[in-house]
This record gives structure tokens, sequence and C-alpha cells, in this order.
């Protein structure tokens, strides 16, 4: 199993986050289905960045590791949490749940039991309890269903075909 990053273990997270400081042009990352991205800017308008994680990317550290290479204090930053599947609408197994038990106190209310003996993940709730965990407290977005929301979404989970969403992040 991937182990959590830290700025003291100099590991990479286990999914690539690209780093996106004081560049003017926009910046794109594009995800899938129950992939959320994440954006950052610090207060002053000084750096943003793109983060794309699964649930591994985020038990791993992928968020944390974009705040640390933007260099800015966490305190400092704003962040952004895009569409993403809803808890009604994800399930995984007991791993999904440990992994997170393991490096997030109660991340044990983000997860309730379904009747198949797995386990609901809300993950706009852990992706924020990470963020806050790290020291970002002005967090924003969420509750926006990739799978329920045909309209706006692309979701494999819901057709057996998927599109691509994009996030864009820029300095203005």
């Amino acid at each position: 199993a991937a182990q959590p990053f830290t700025p003291a273990s100099g590991r990479p997270p286990h999914e690539p986050t690209p780093i996106l400081p004081t560049f003017p042009p926009p910046r794109r990352w594009r995800f899938a289905r129950c992939r959320r991205s994440a954006g950052f800017a610090d207060r002053r308008g000084t750096c943003v960045a793109t983060a794309r994680a699964g649930w591994r990317g985020l038990a791993a550290g992928v968020l944390e590791a974009t705040i640390f290479a933007l260099g800015a204090p966490a305190a400092e930053l704003h962040a952004w949490i895009g569409p993403t599947i809803s808890q009604a609408a994800v399930e995984g197994g007991a791993e999904v749940r440990a992994a997170f038990a393991a490096r997030l106190p109660g991340s044990d209310e983000c997860f309730a039991a379904n009747e198949r003996g797995r386990f609901q993940a809300d993950l706009y709730g852990l992706a924020r309890r990470v963020l806050q965990a790290a020291g970002v407290f002005s967090v924003h977005g969420g509750g926006w269903c990739t799978h329920d929301d045909a309209g706006r979404f692309f979701s494999f989970r819901r057709d057996g075909v998927t599109g691509r969403q994009a996030t864009l992040a820029w300095l203005a």
C-alpha cells in the first residue's frame, strides 16, 4: 500500500499532481467520473495549482503534496473541490475505509455501511477533512454528483461510456 506523503518523507504522492505556480496562462486538468479535482490559490494571488485524485491518491497524500509544493502557508490558501461522485453513488470495500482510518482521525464518519457489506464513501467529506488536517480552512465547492447530474457531467458508472471534464485555474 502507498504510504501517505509527508514533506519530511520526500516520497511523491501516489498519483501525479501538477503544480502551477505564478504562470499567467490558464492551466487545465482533465478528470473522469469519481475522481475529484481541487484548485488552490493563495490569498495574495501569487500562486495557483490544480490537483486530481481518486480515493487512492487522496489517501496517499496528493492534496498535501500539492499544498507543500506551492510553498505558501496552508492557512493562507483557498481550496476549491470540484465535481465528484456522491456518497450515495459510490461504494468501496473495507480497504478503502481502512486507508483513511489509518491516517485521518474521524474519517469513519465519511463512510456508511450498505446492505452488501461494503461502504458508501463521502469523497467530498474526506477531501474536506484532509484539507483541514493540512491546515487549509478556506474550502469551497463540492455538492455536485457526477453520477446523478447527467445534464452536466459524464459518468461511466451511469452510462457505460464517458468523456472528460476539465478544471481551469489561472491568476487574474
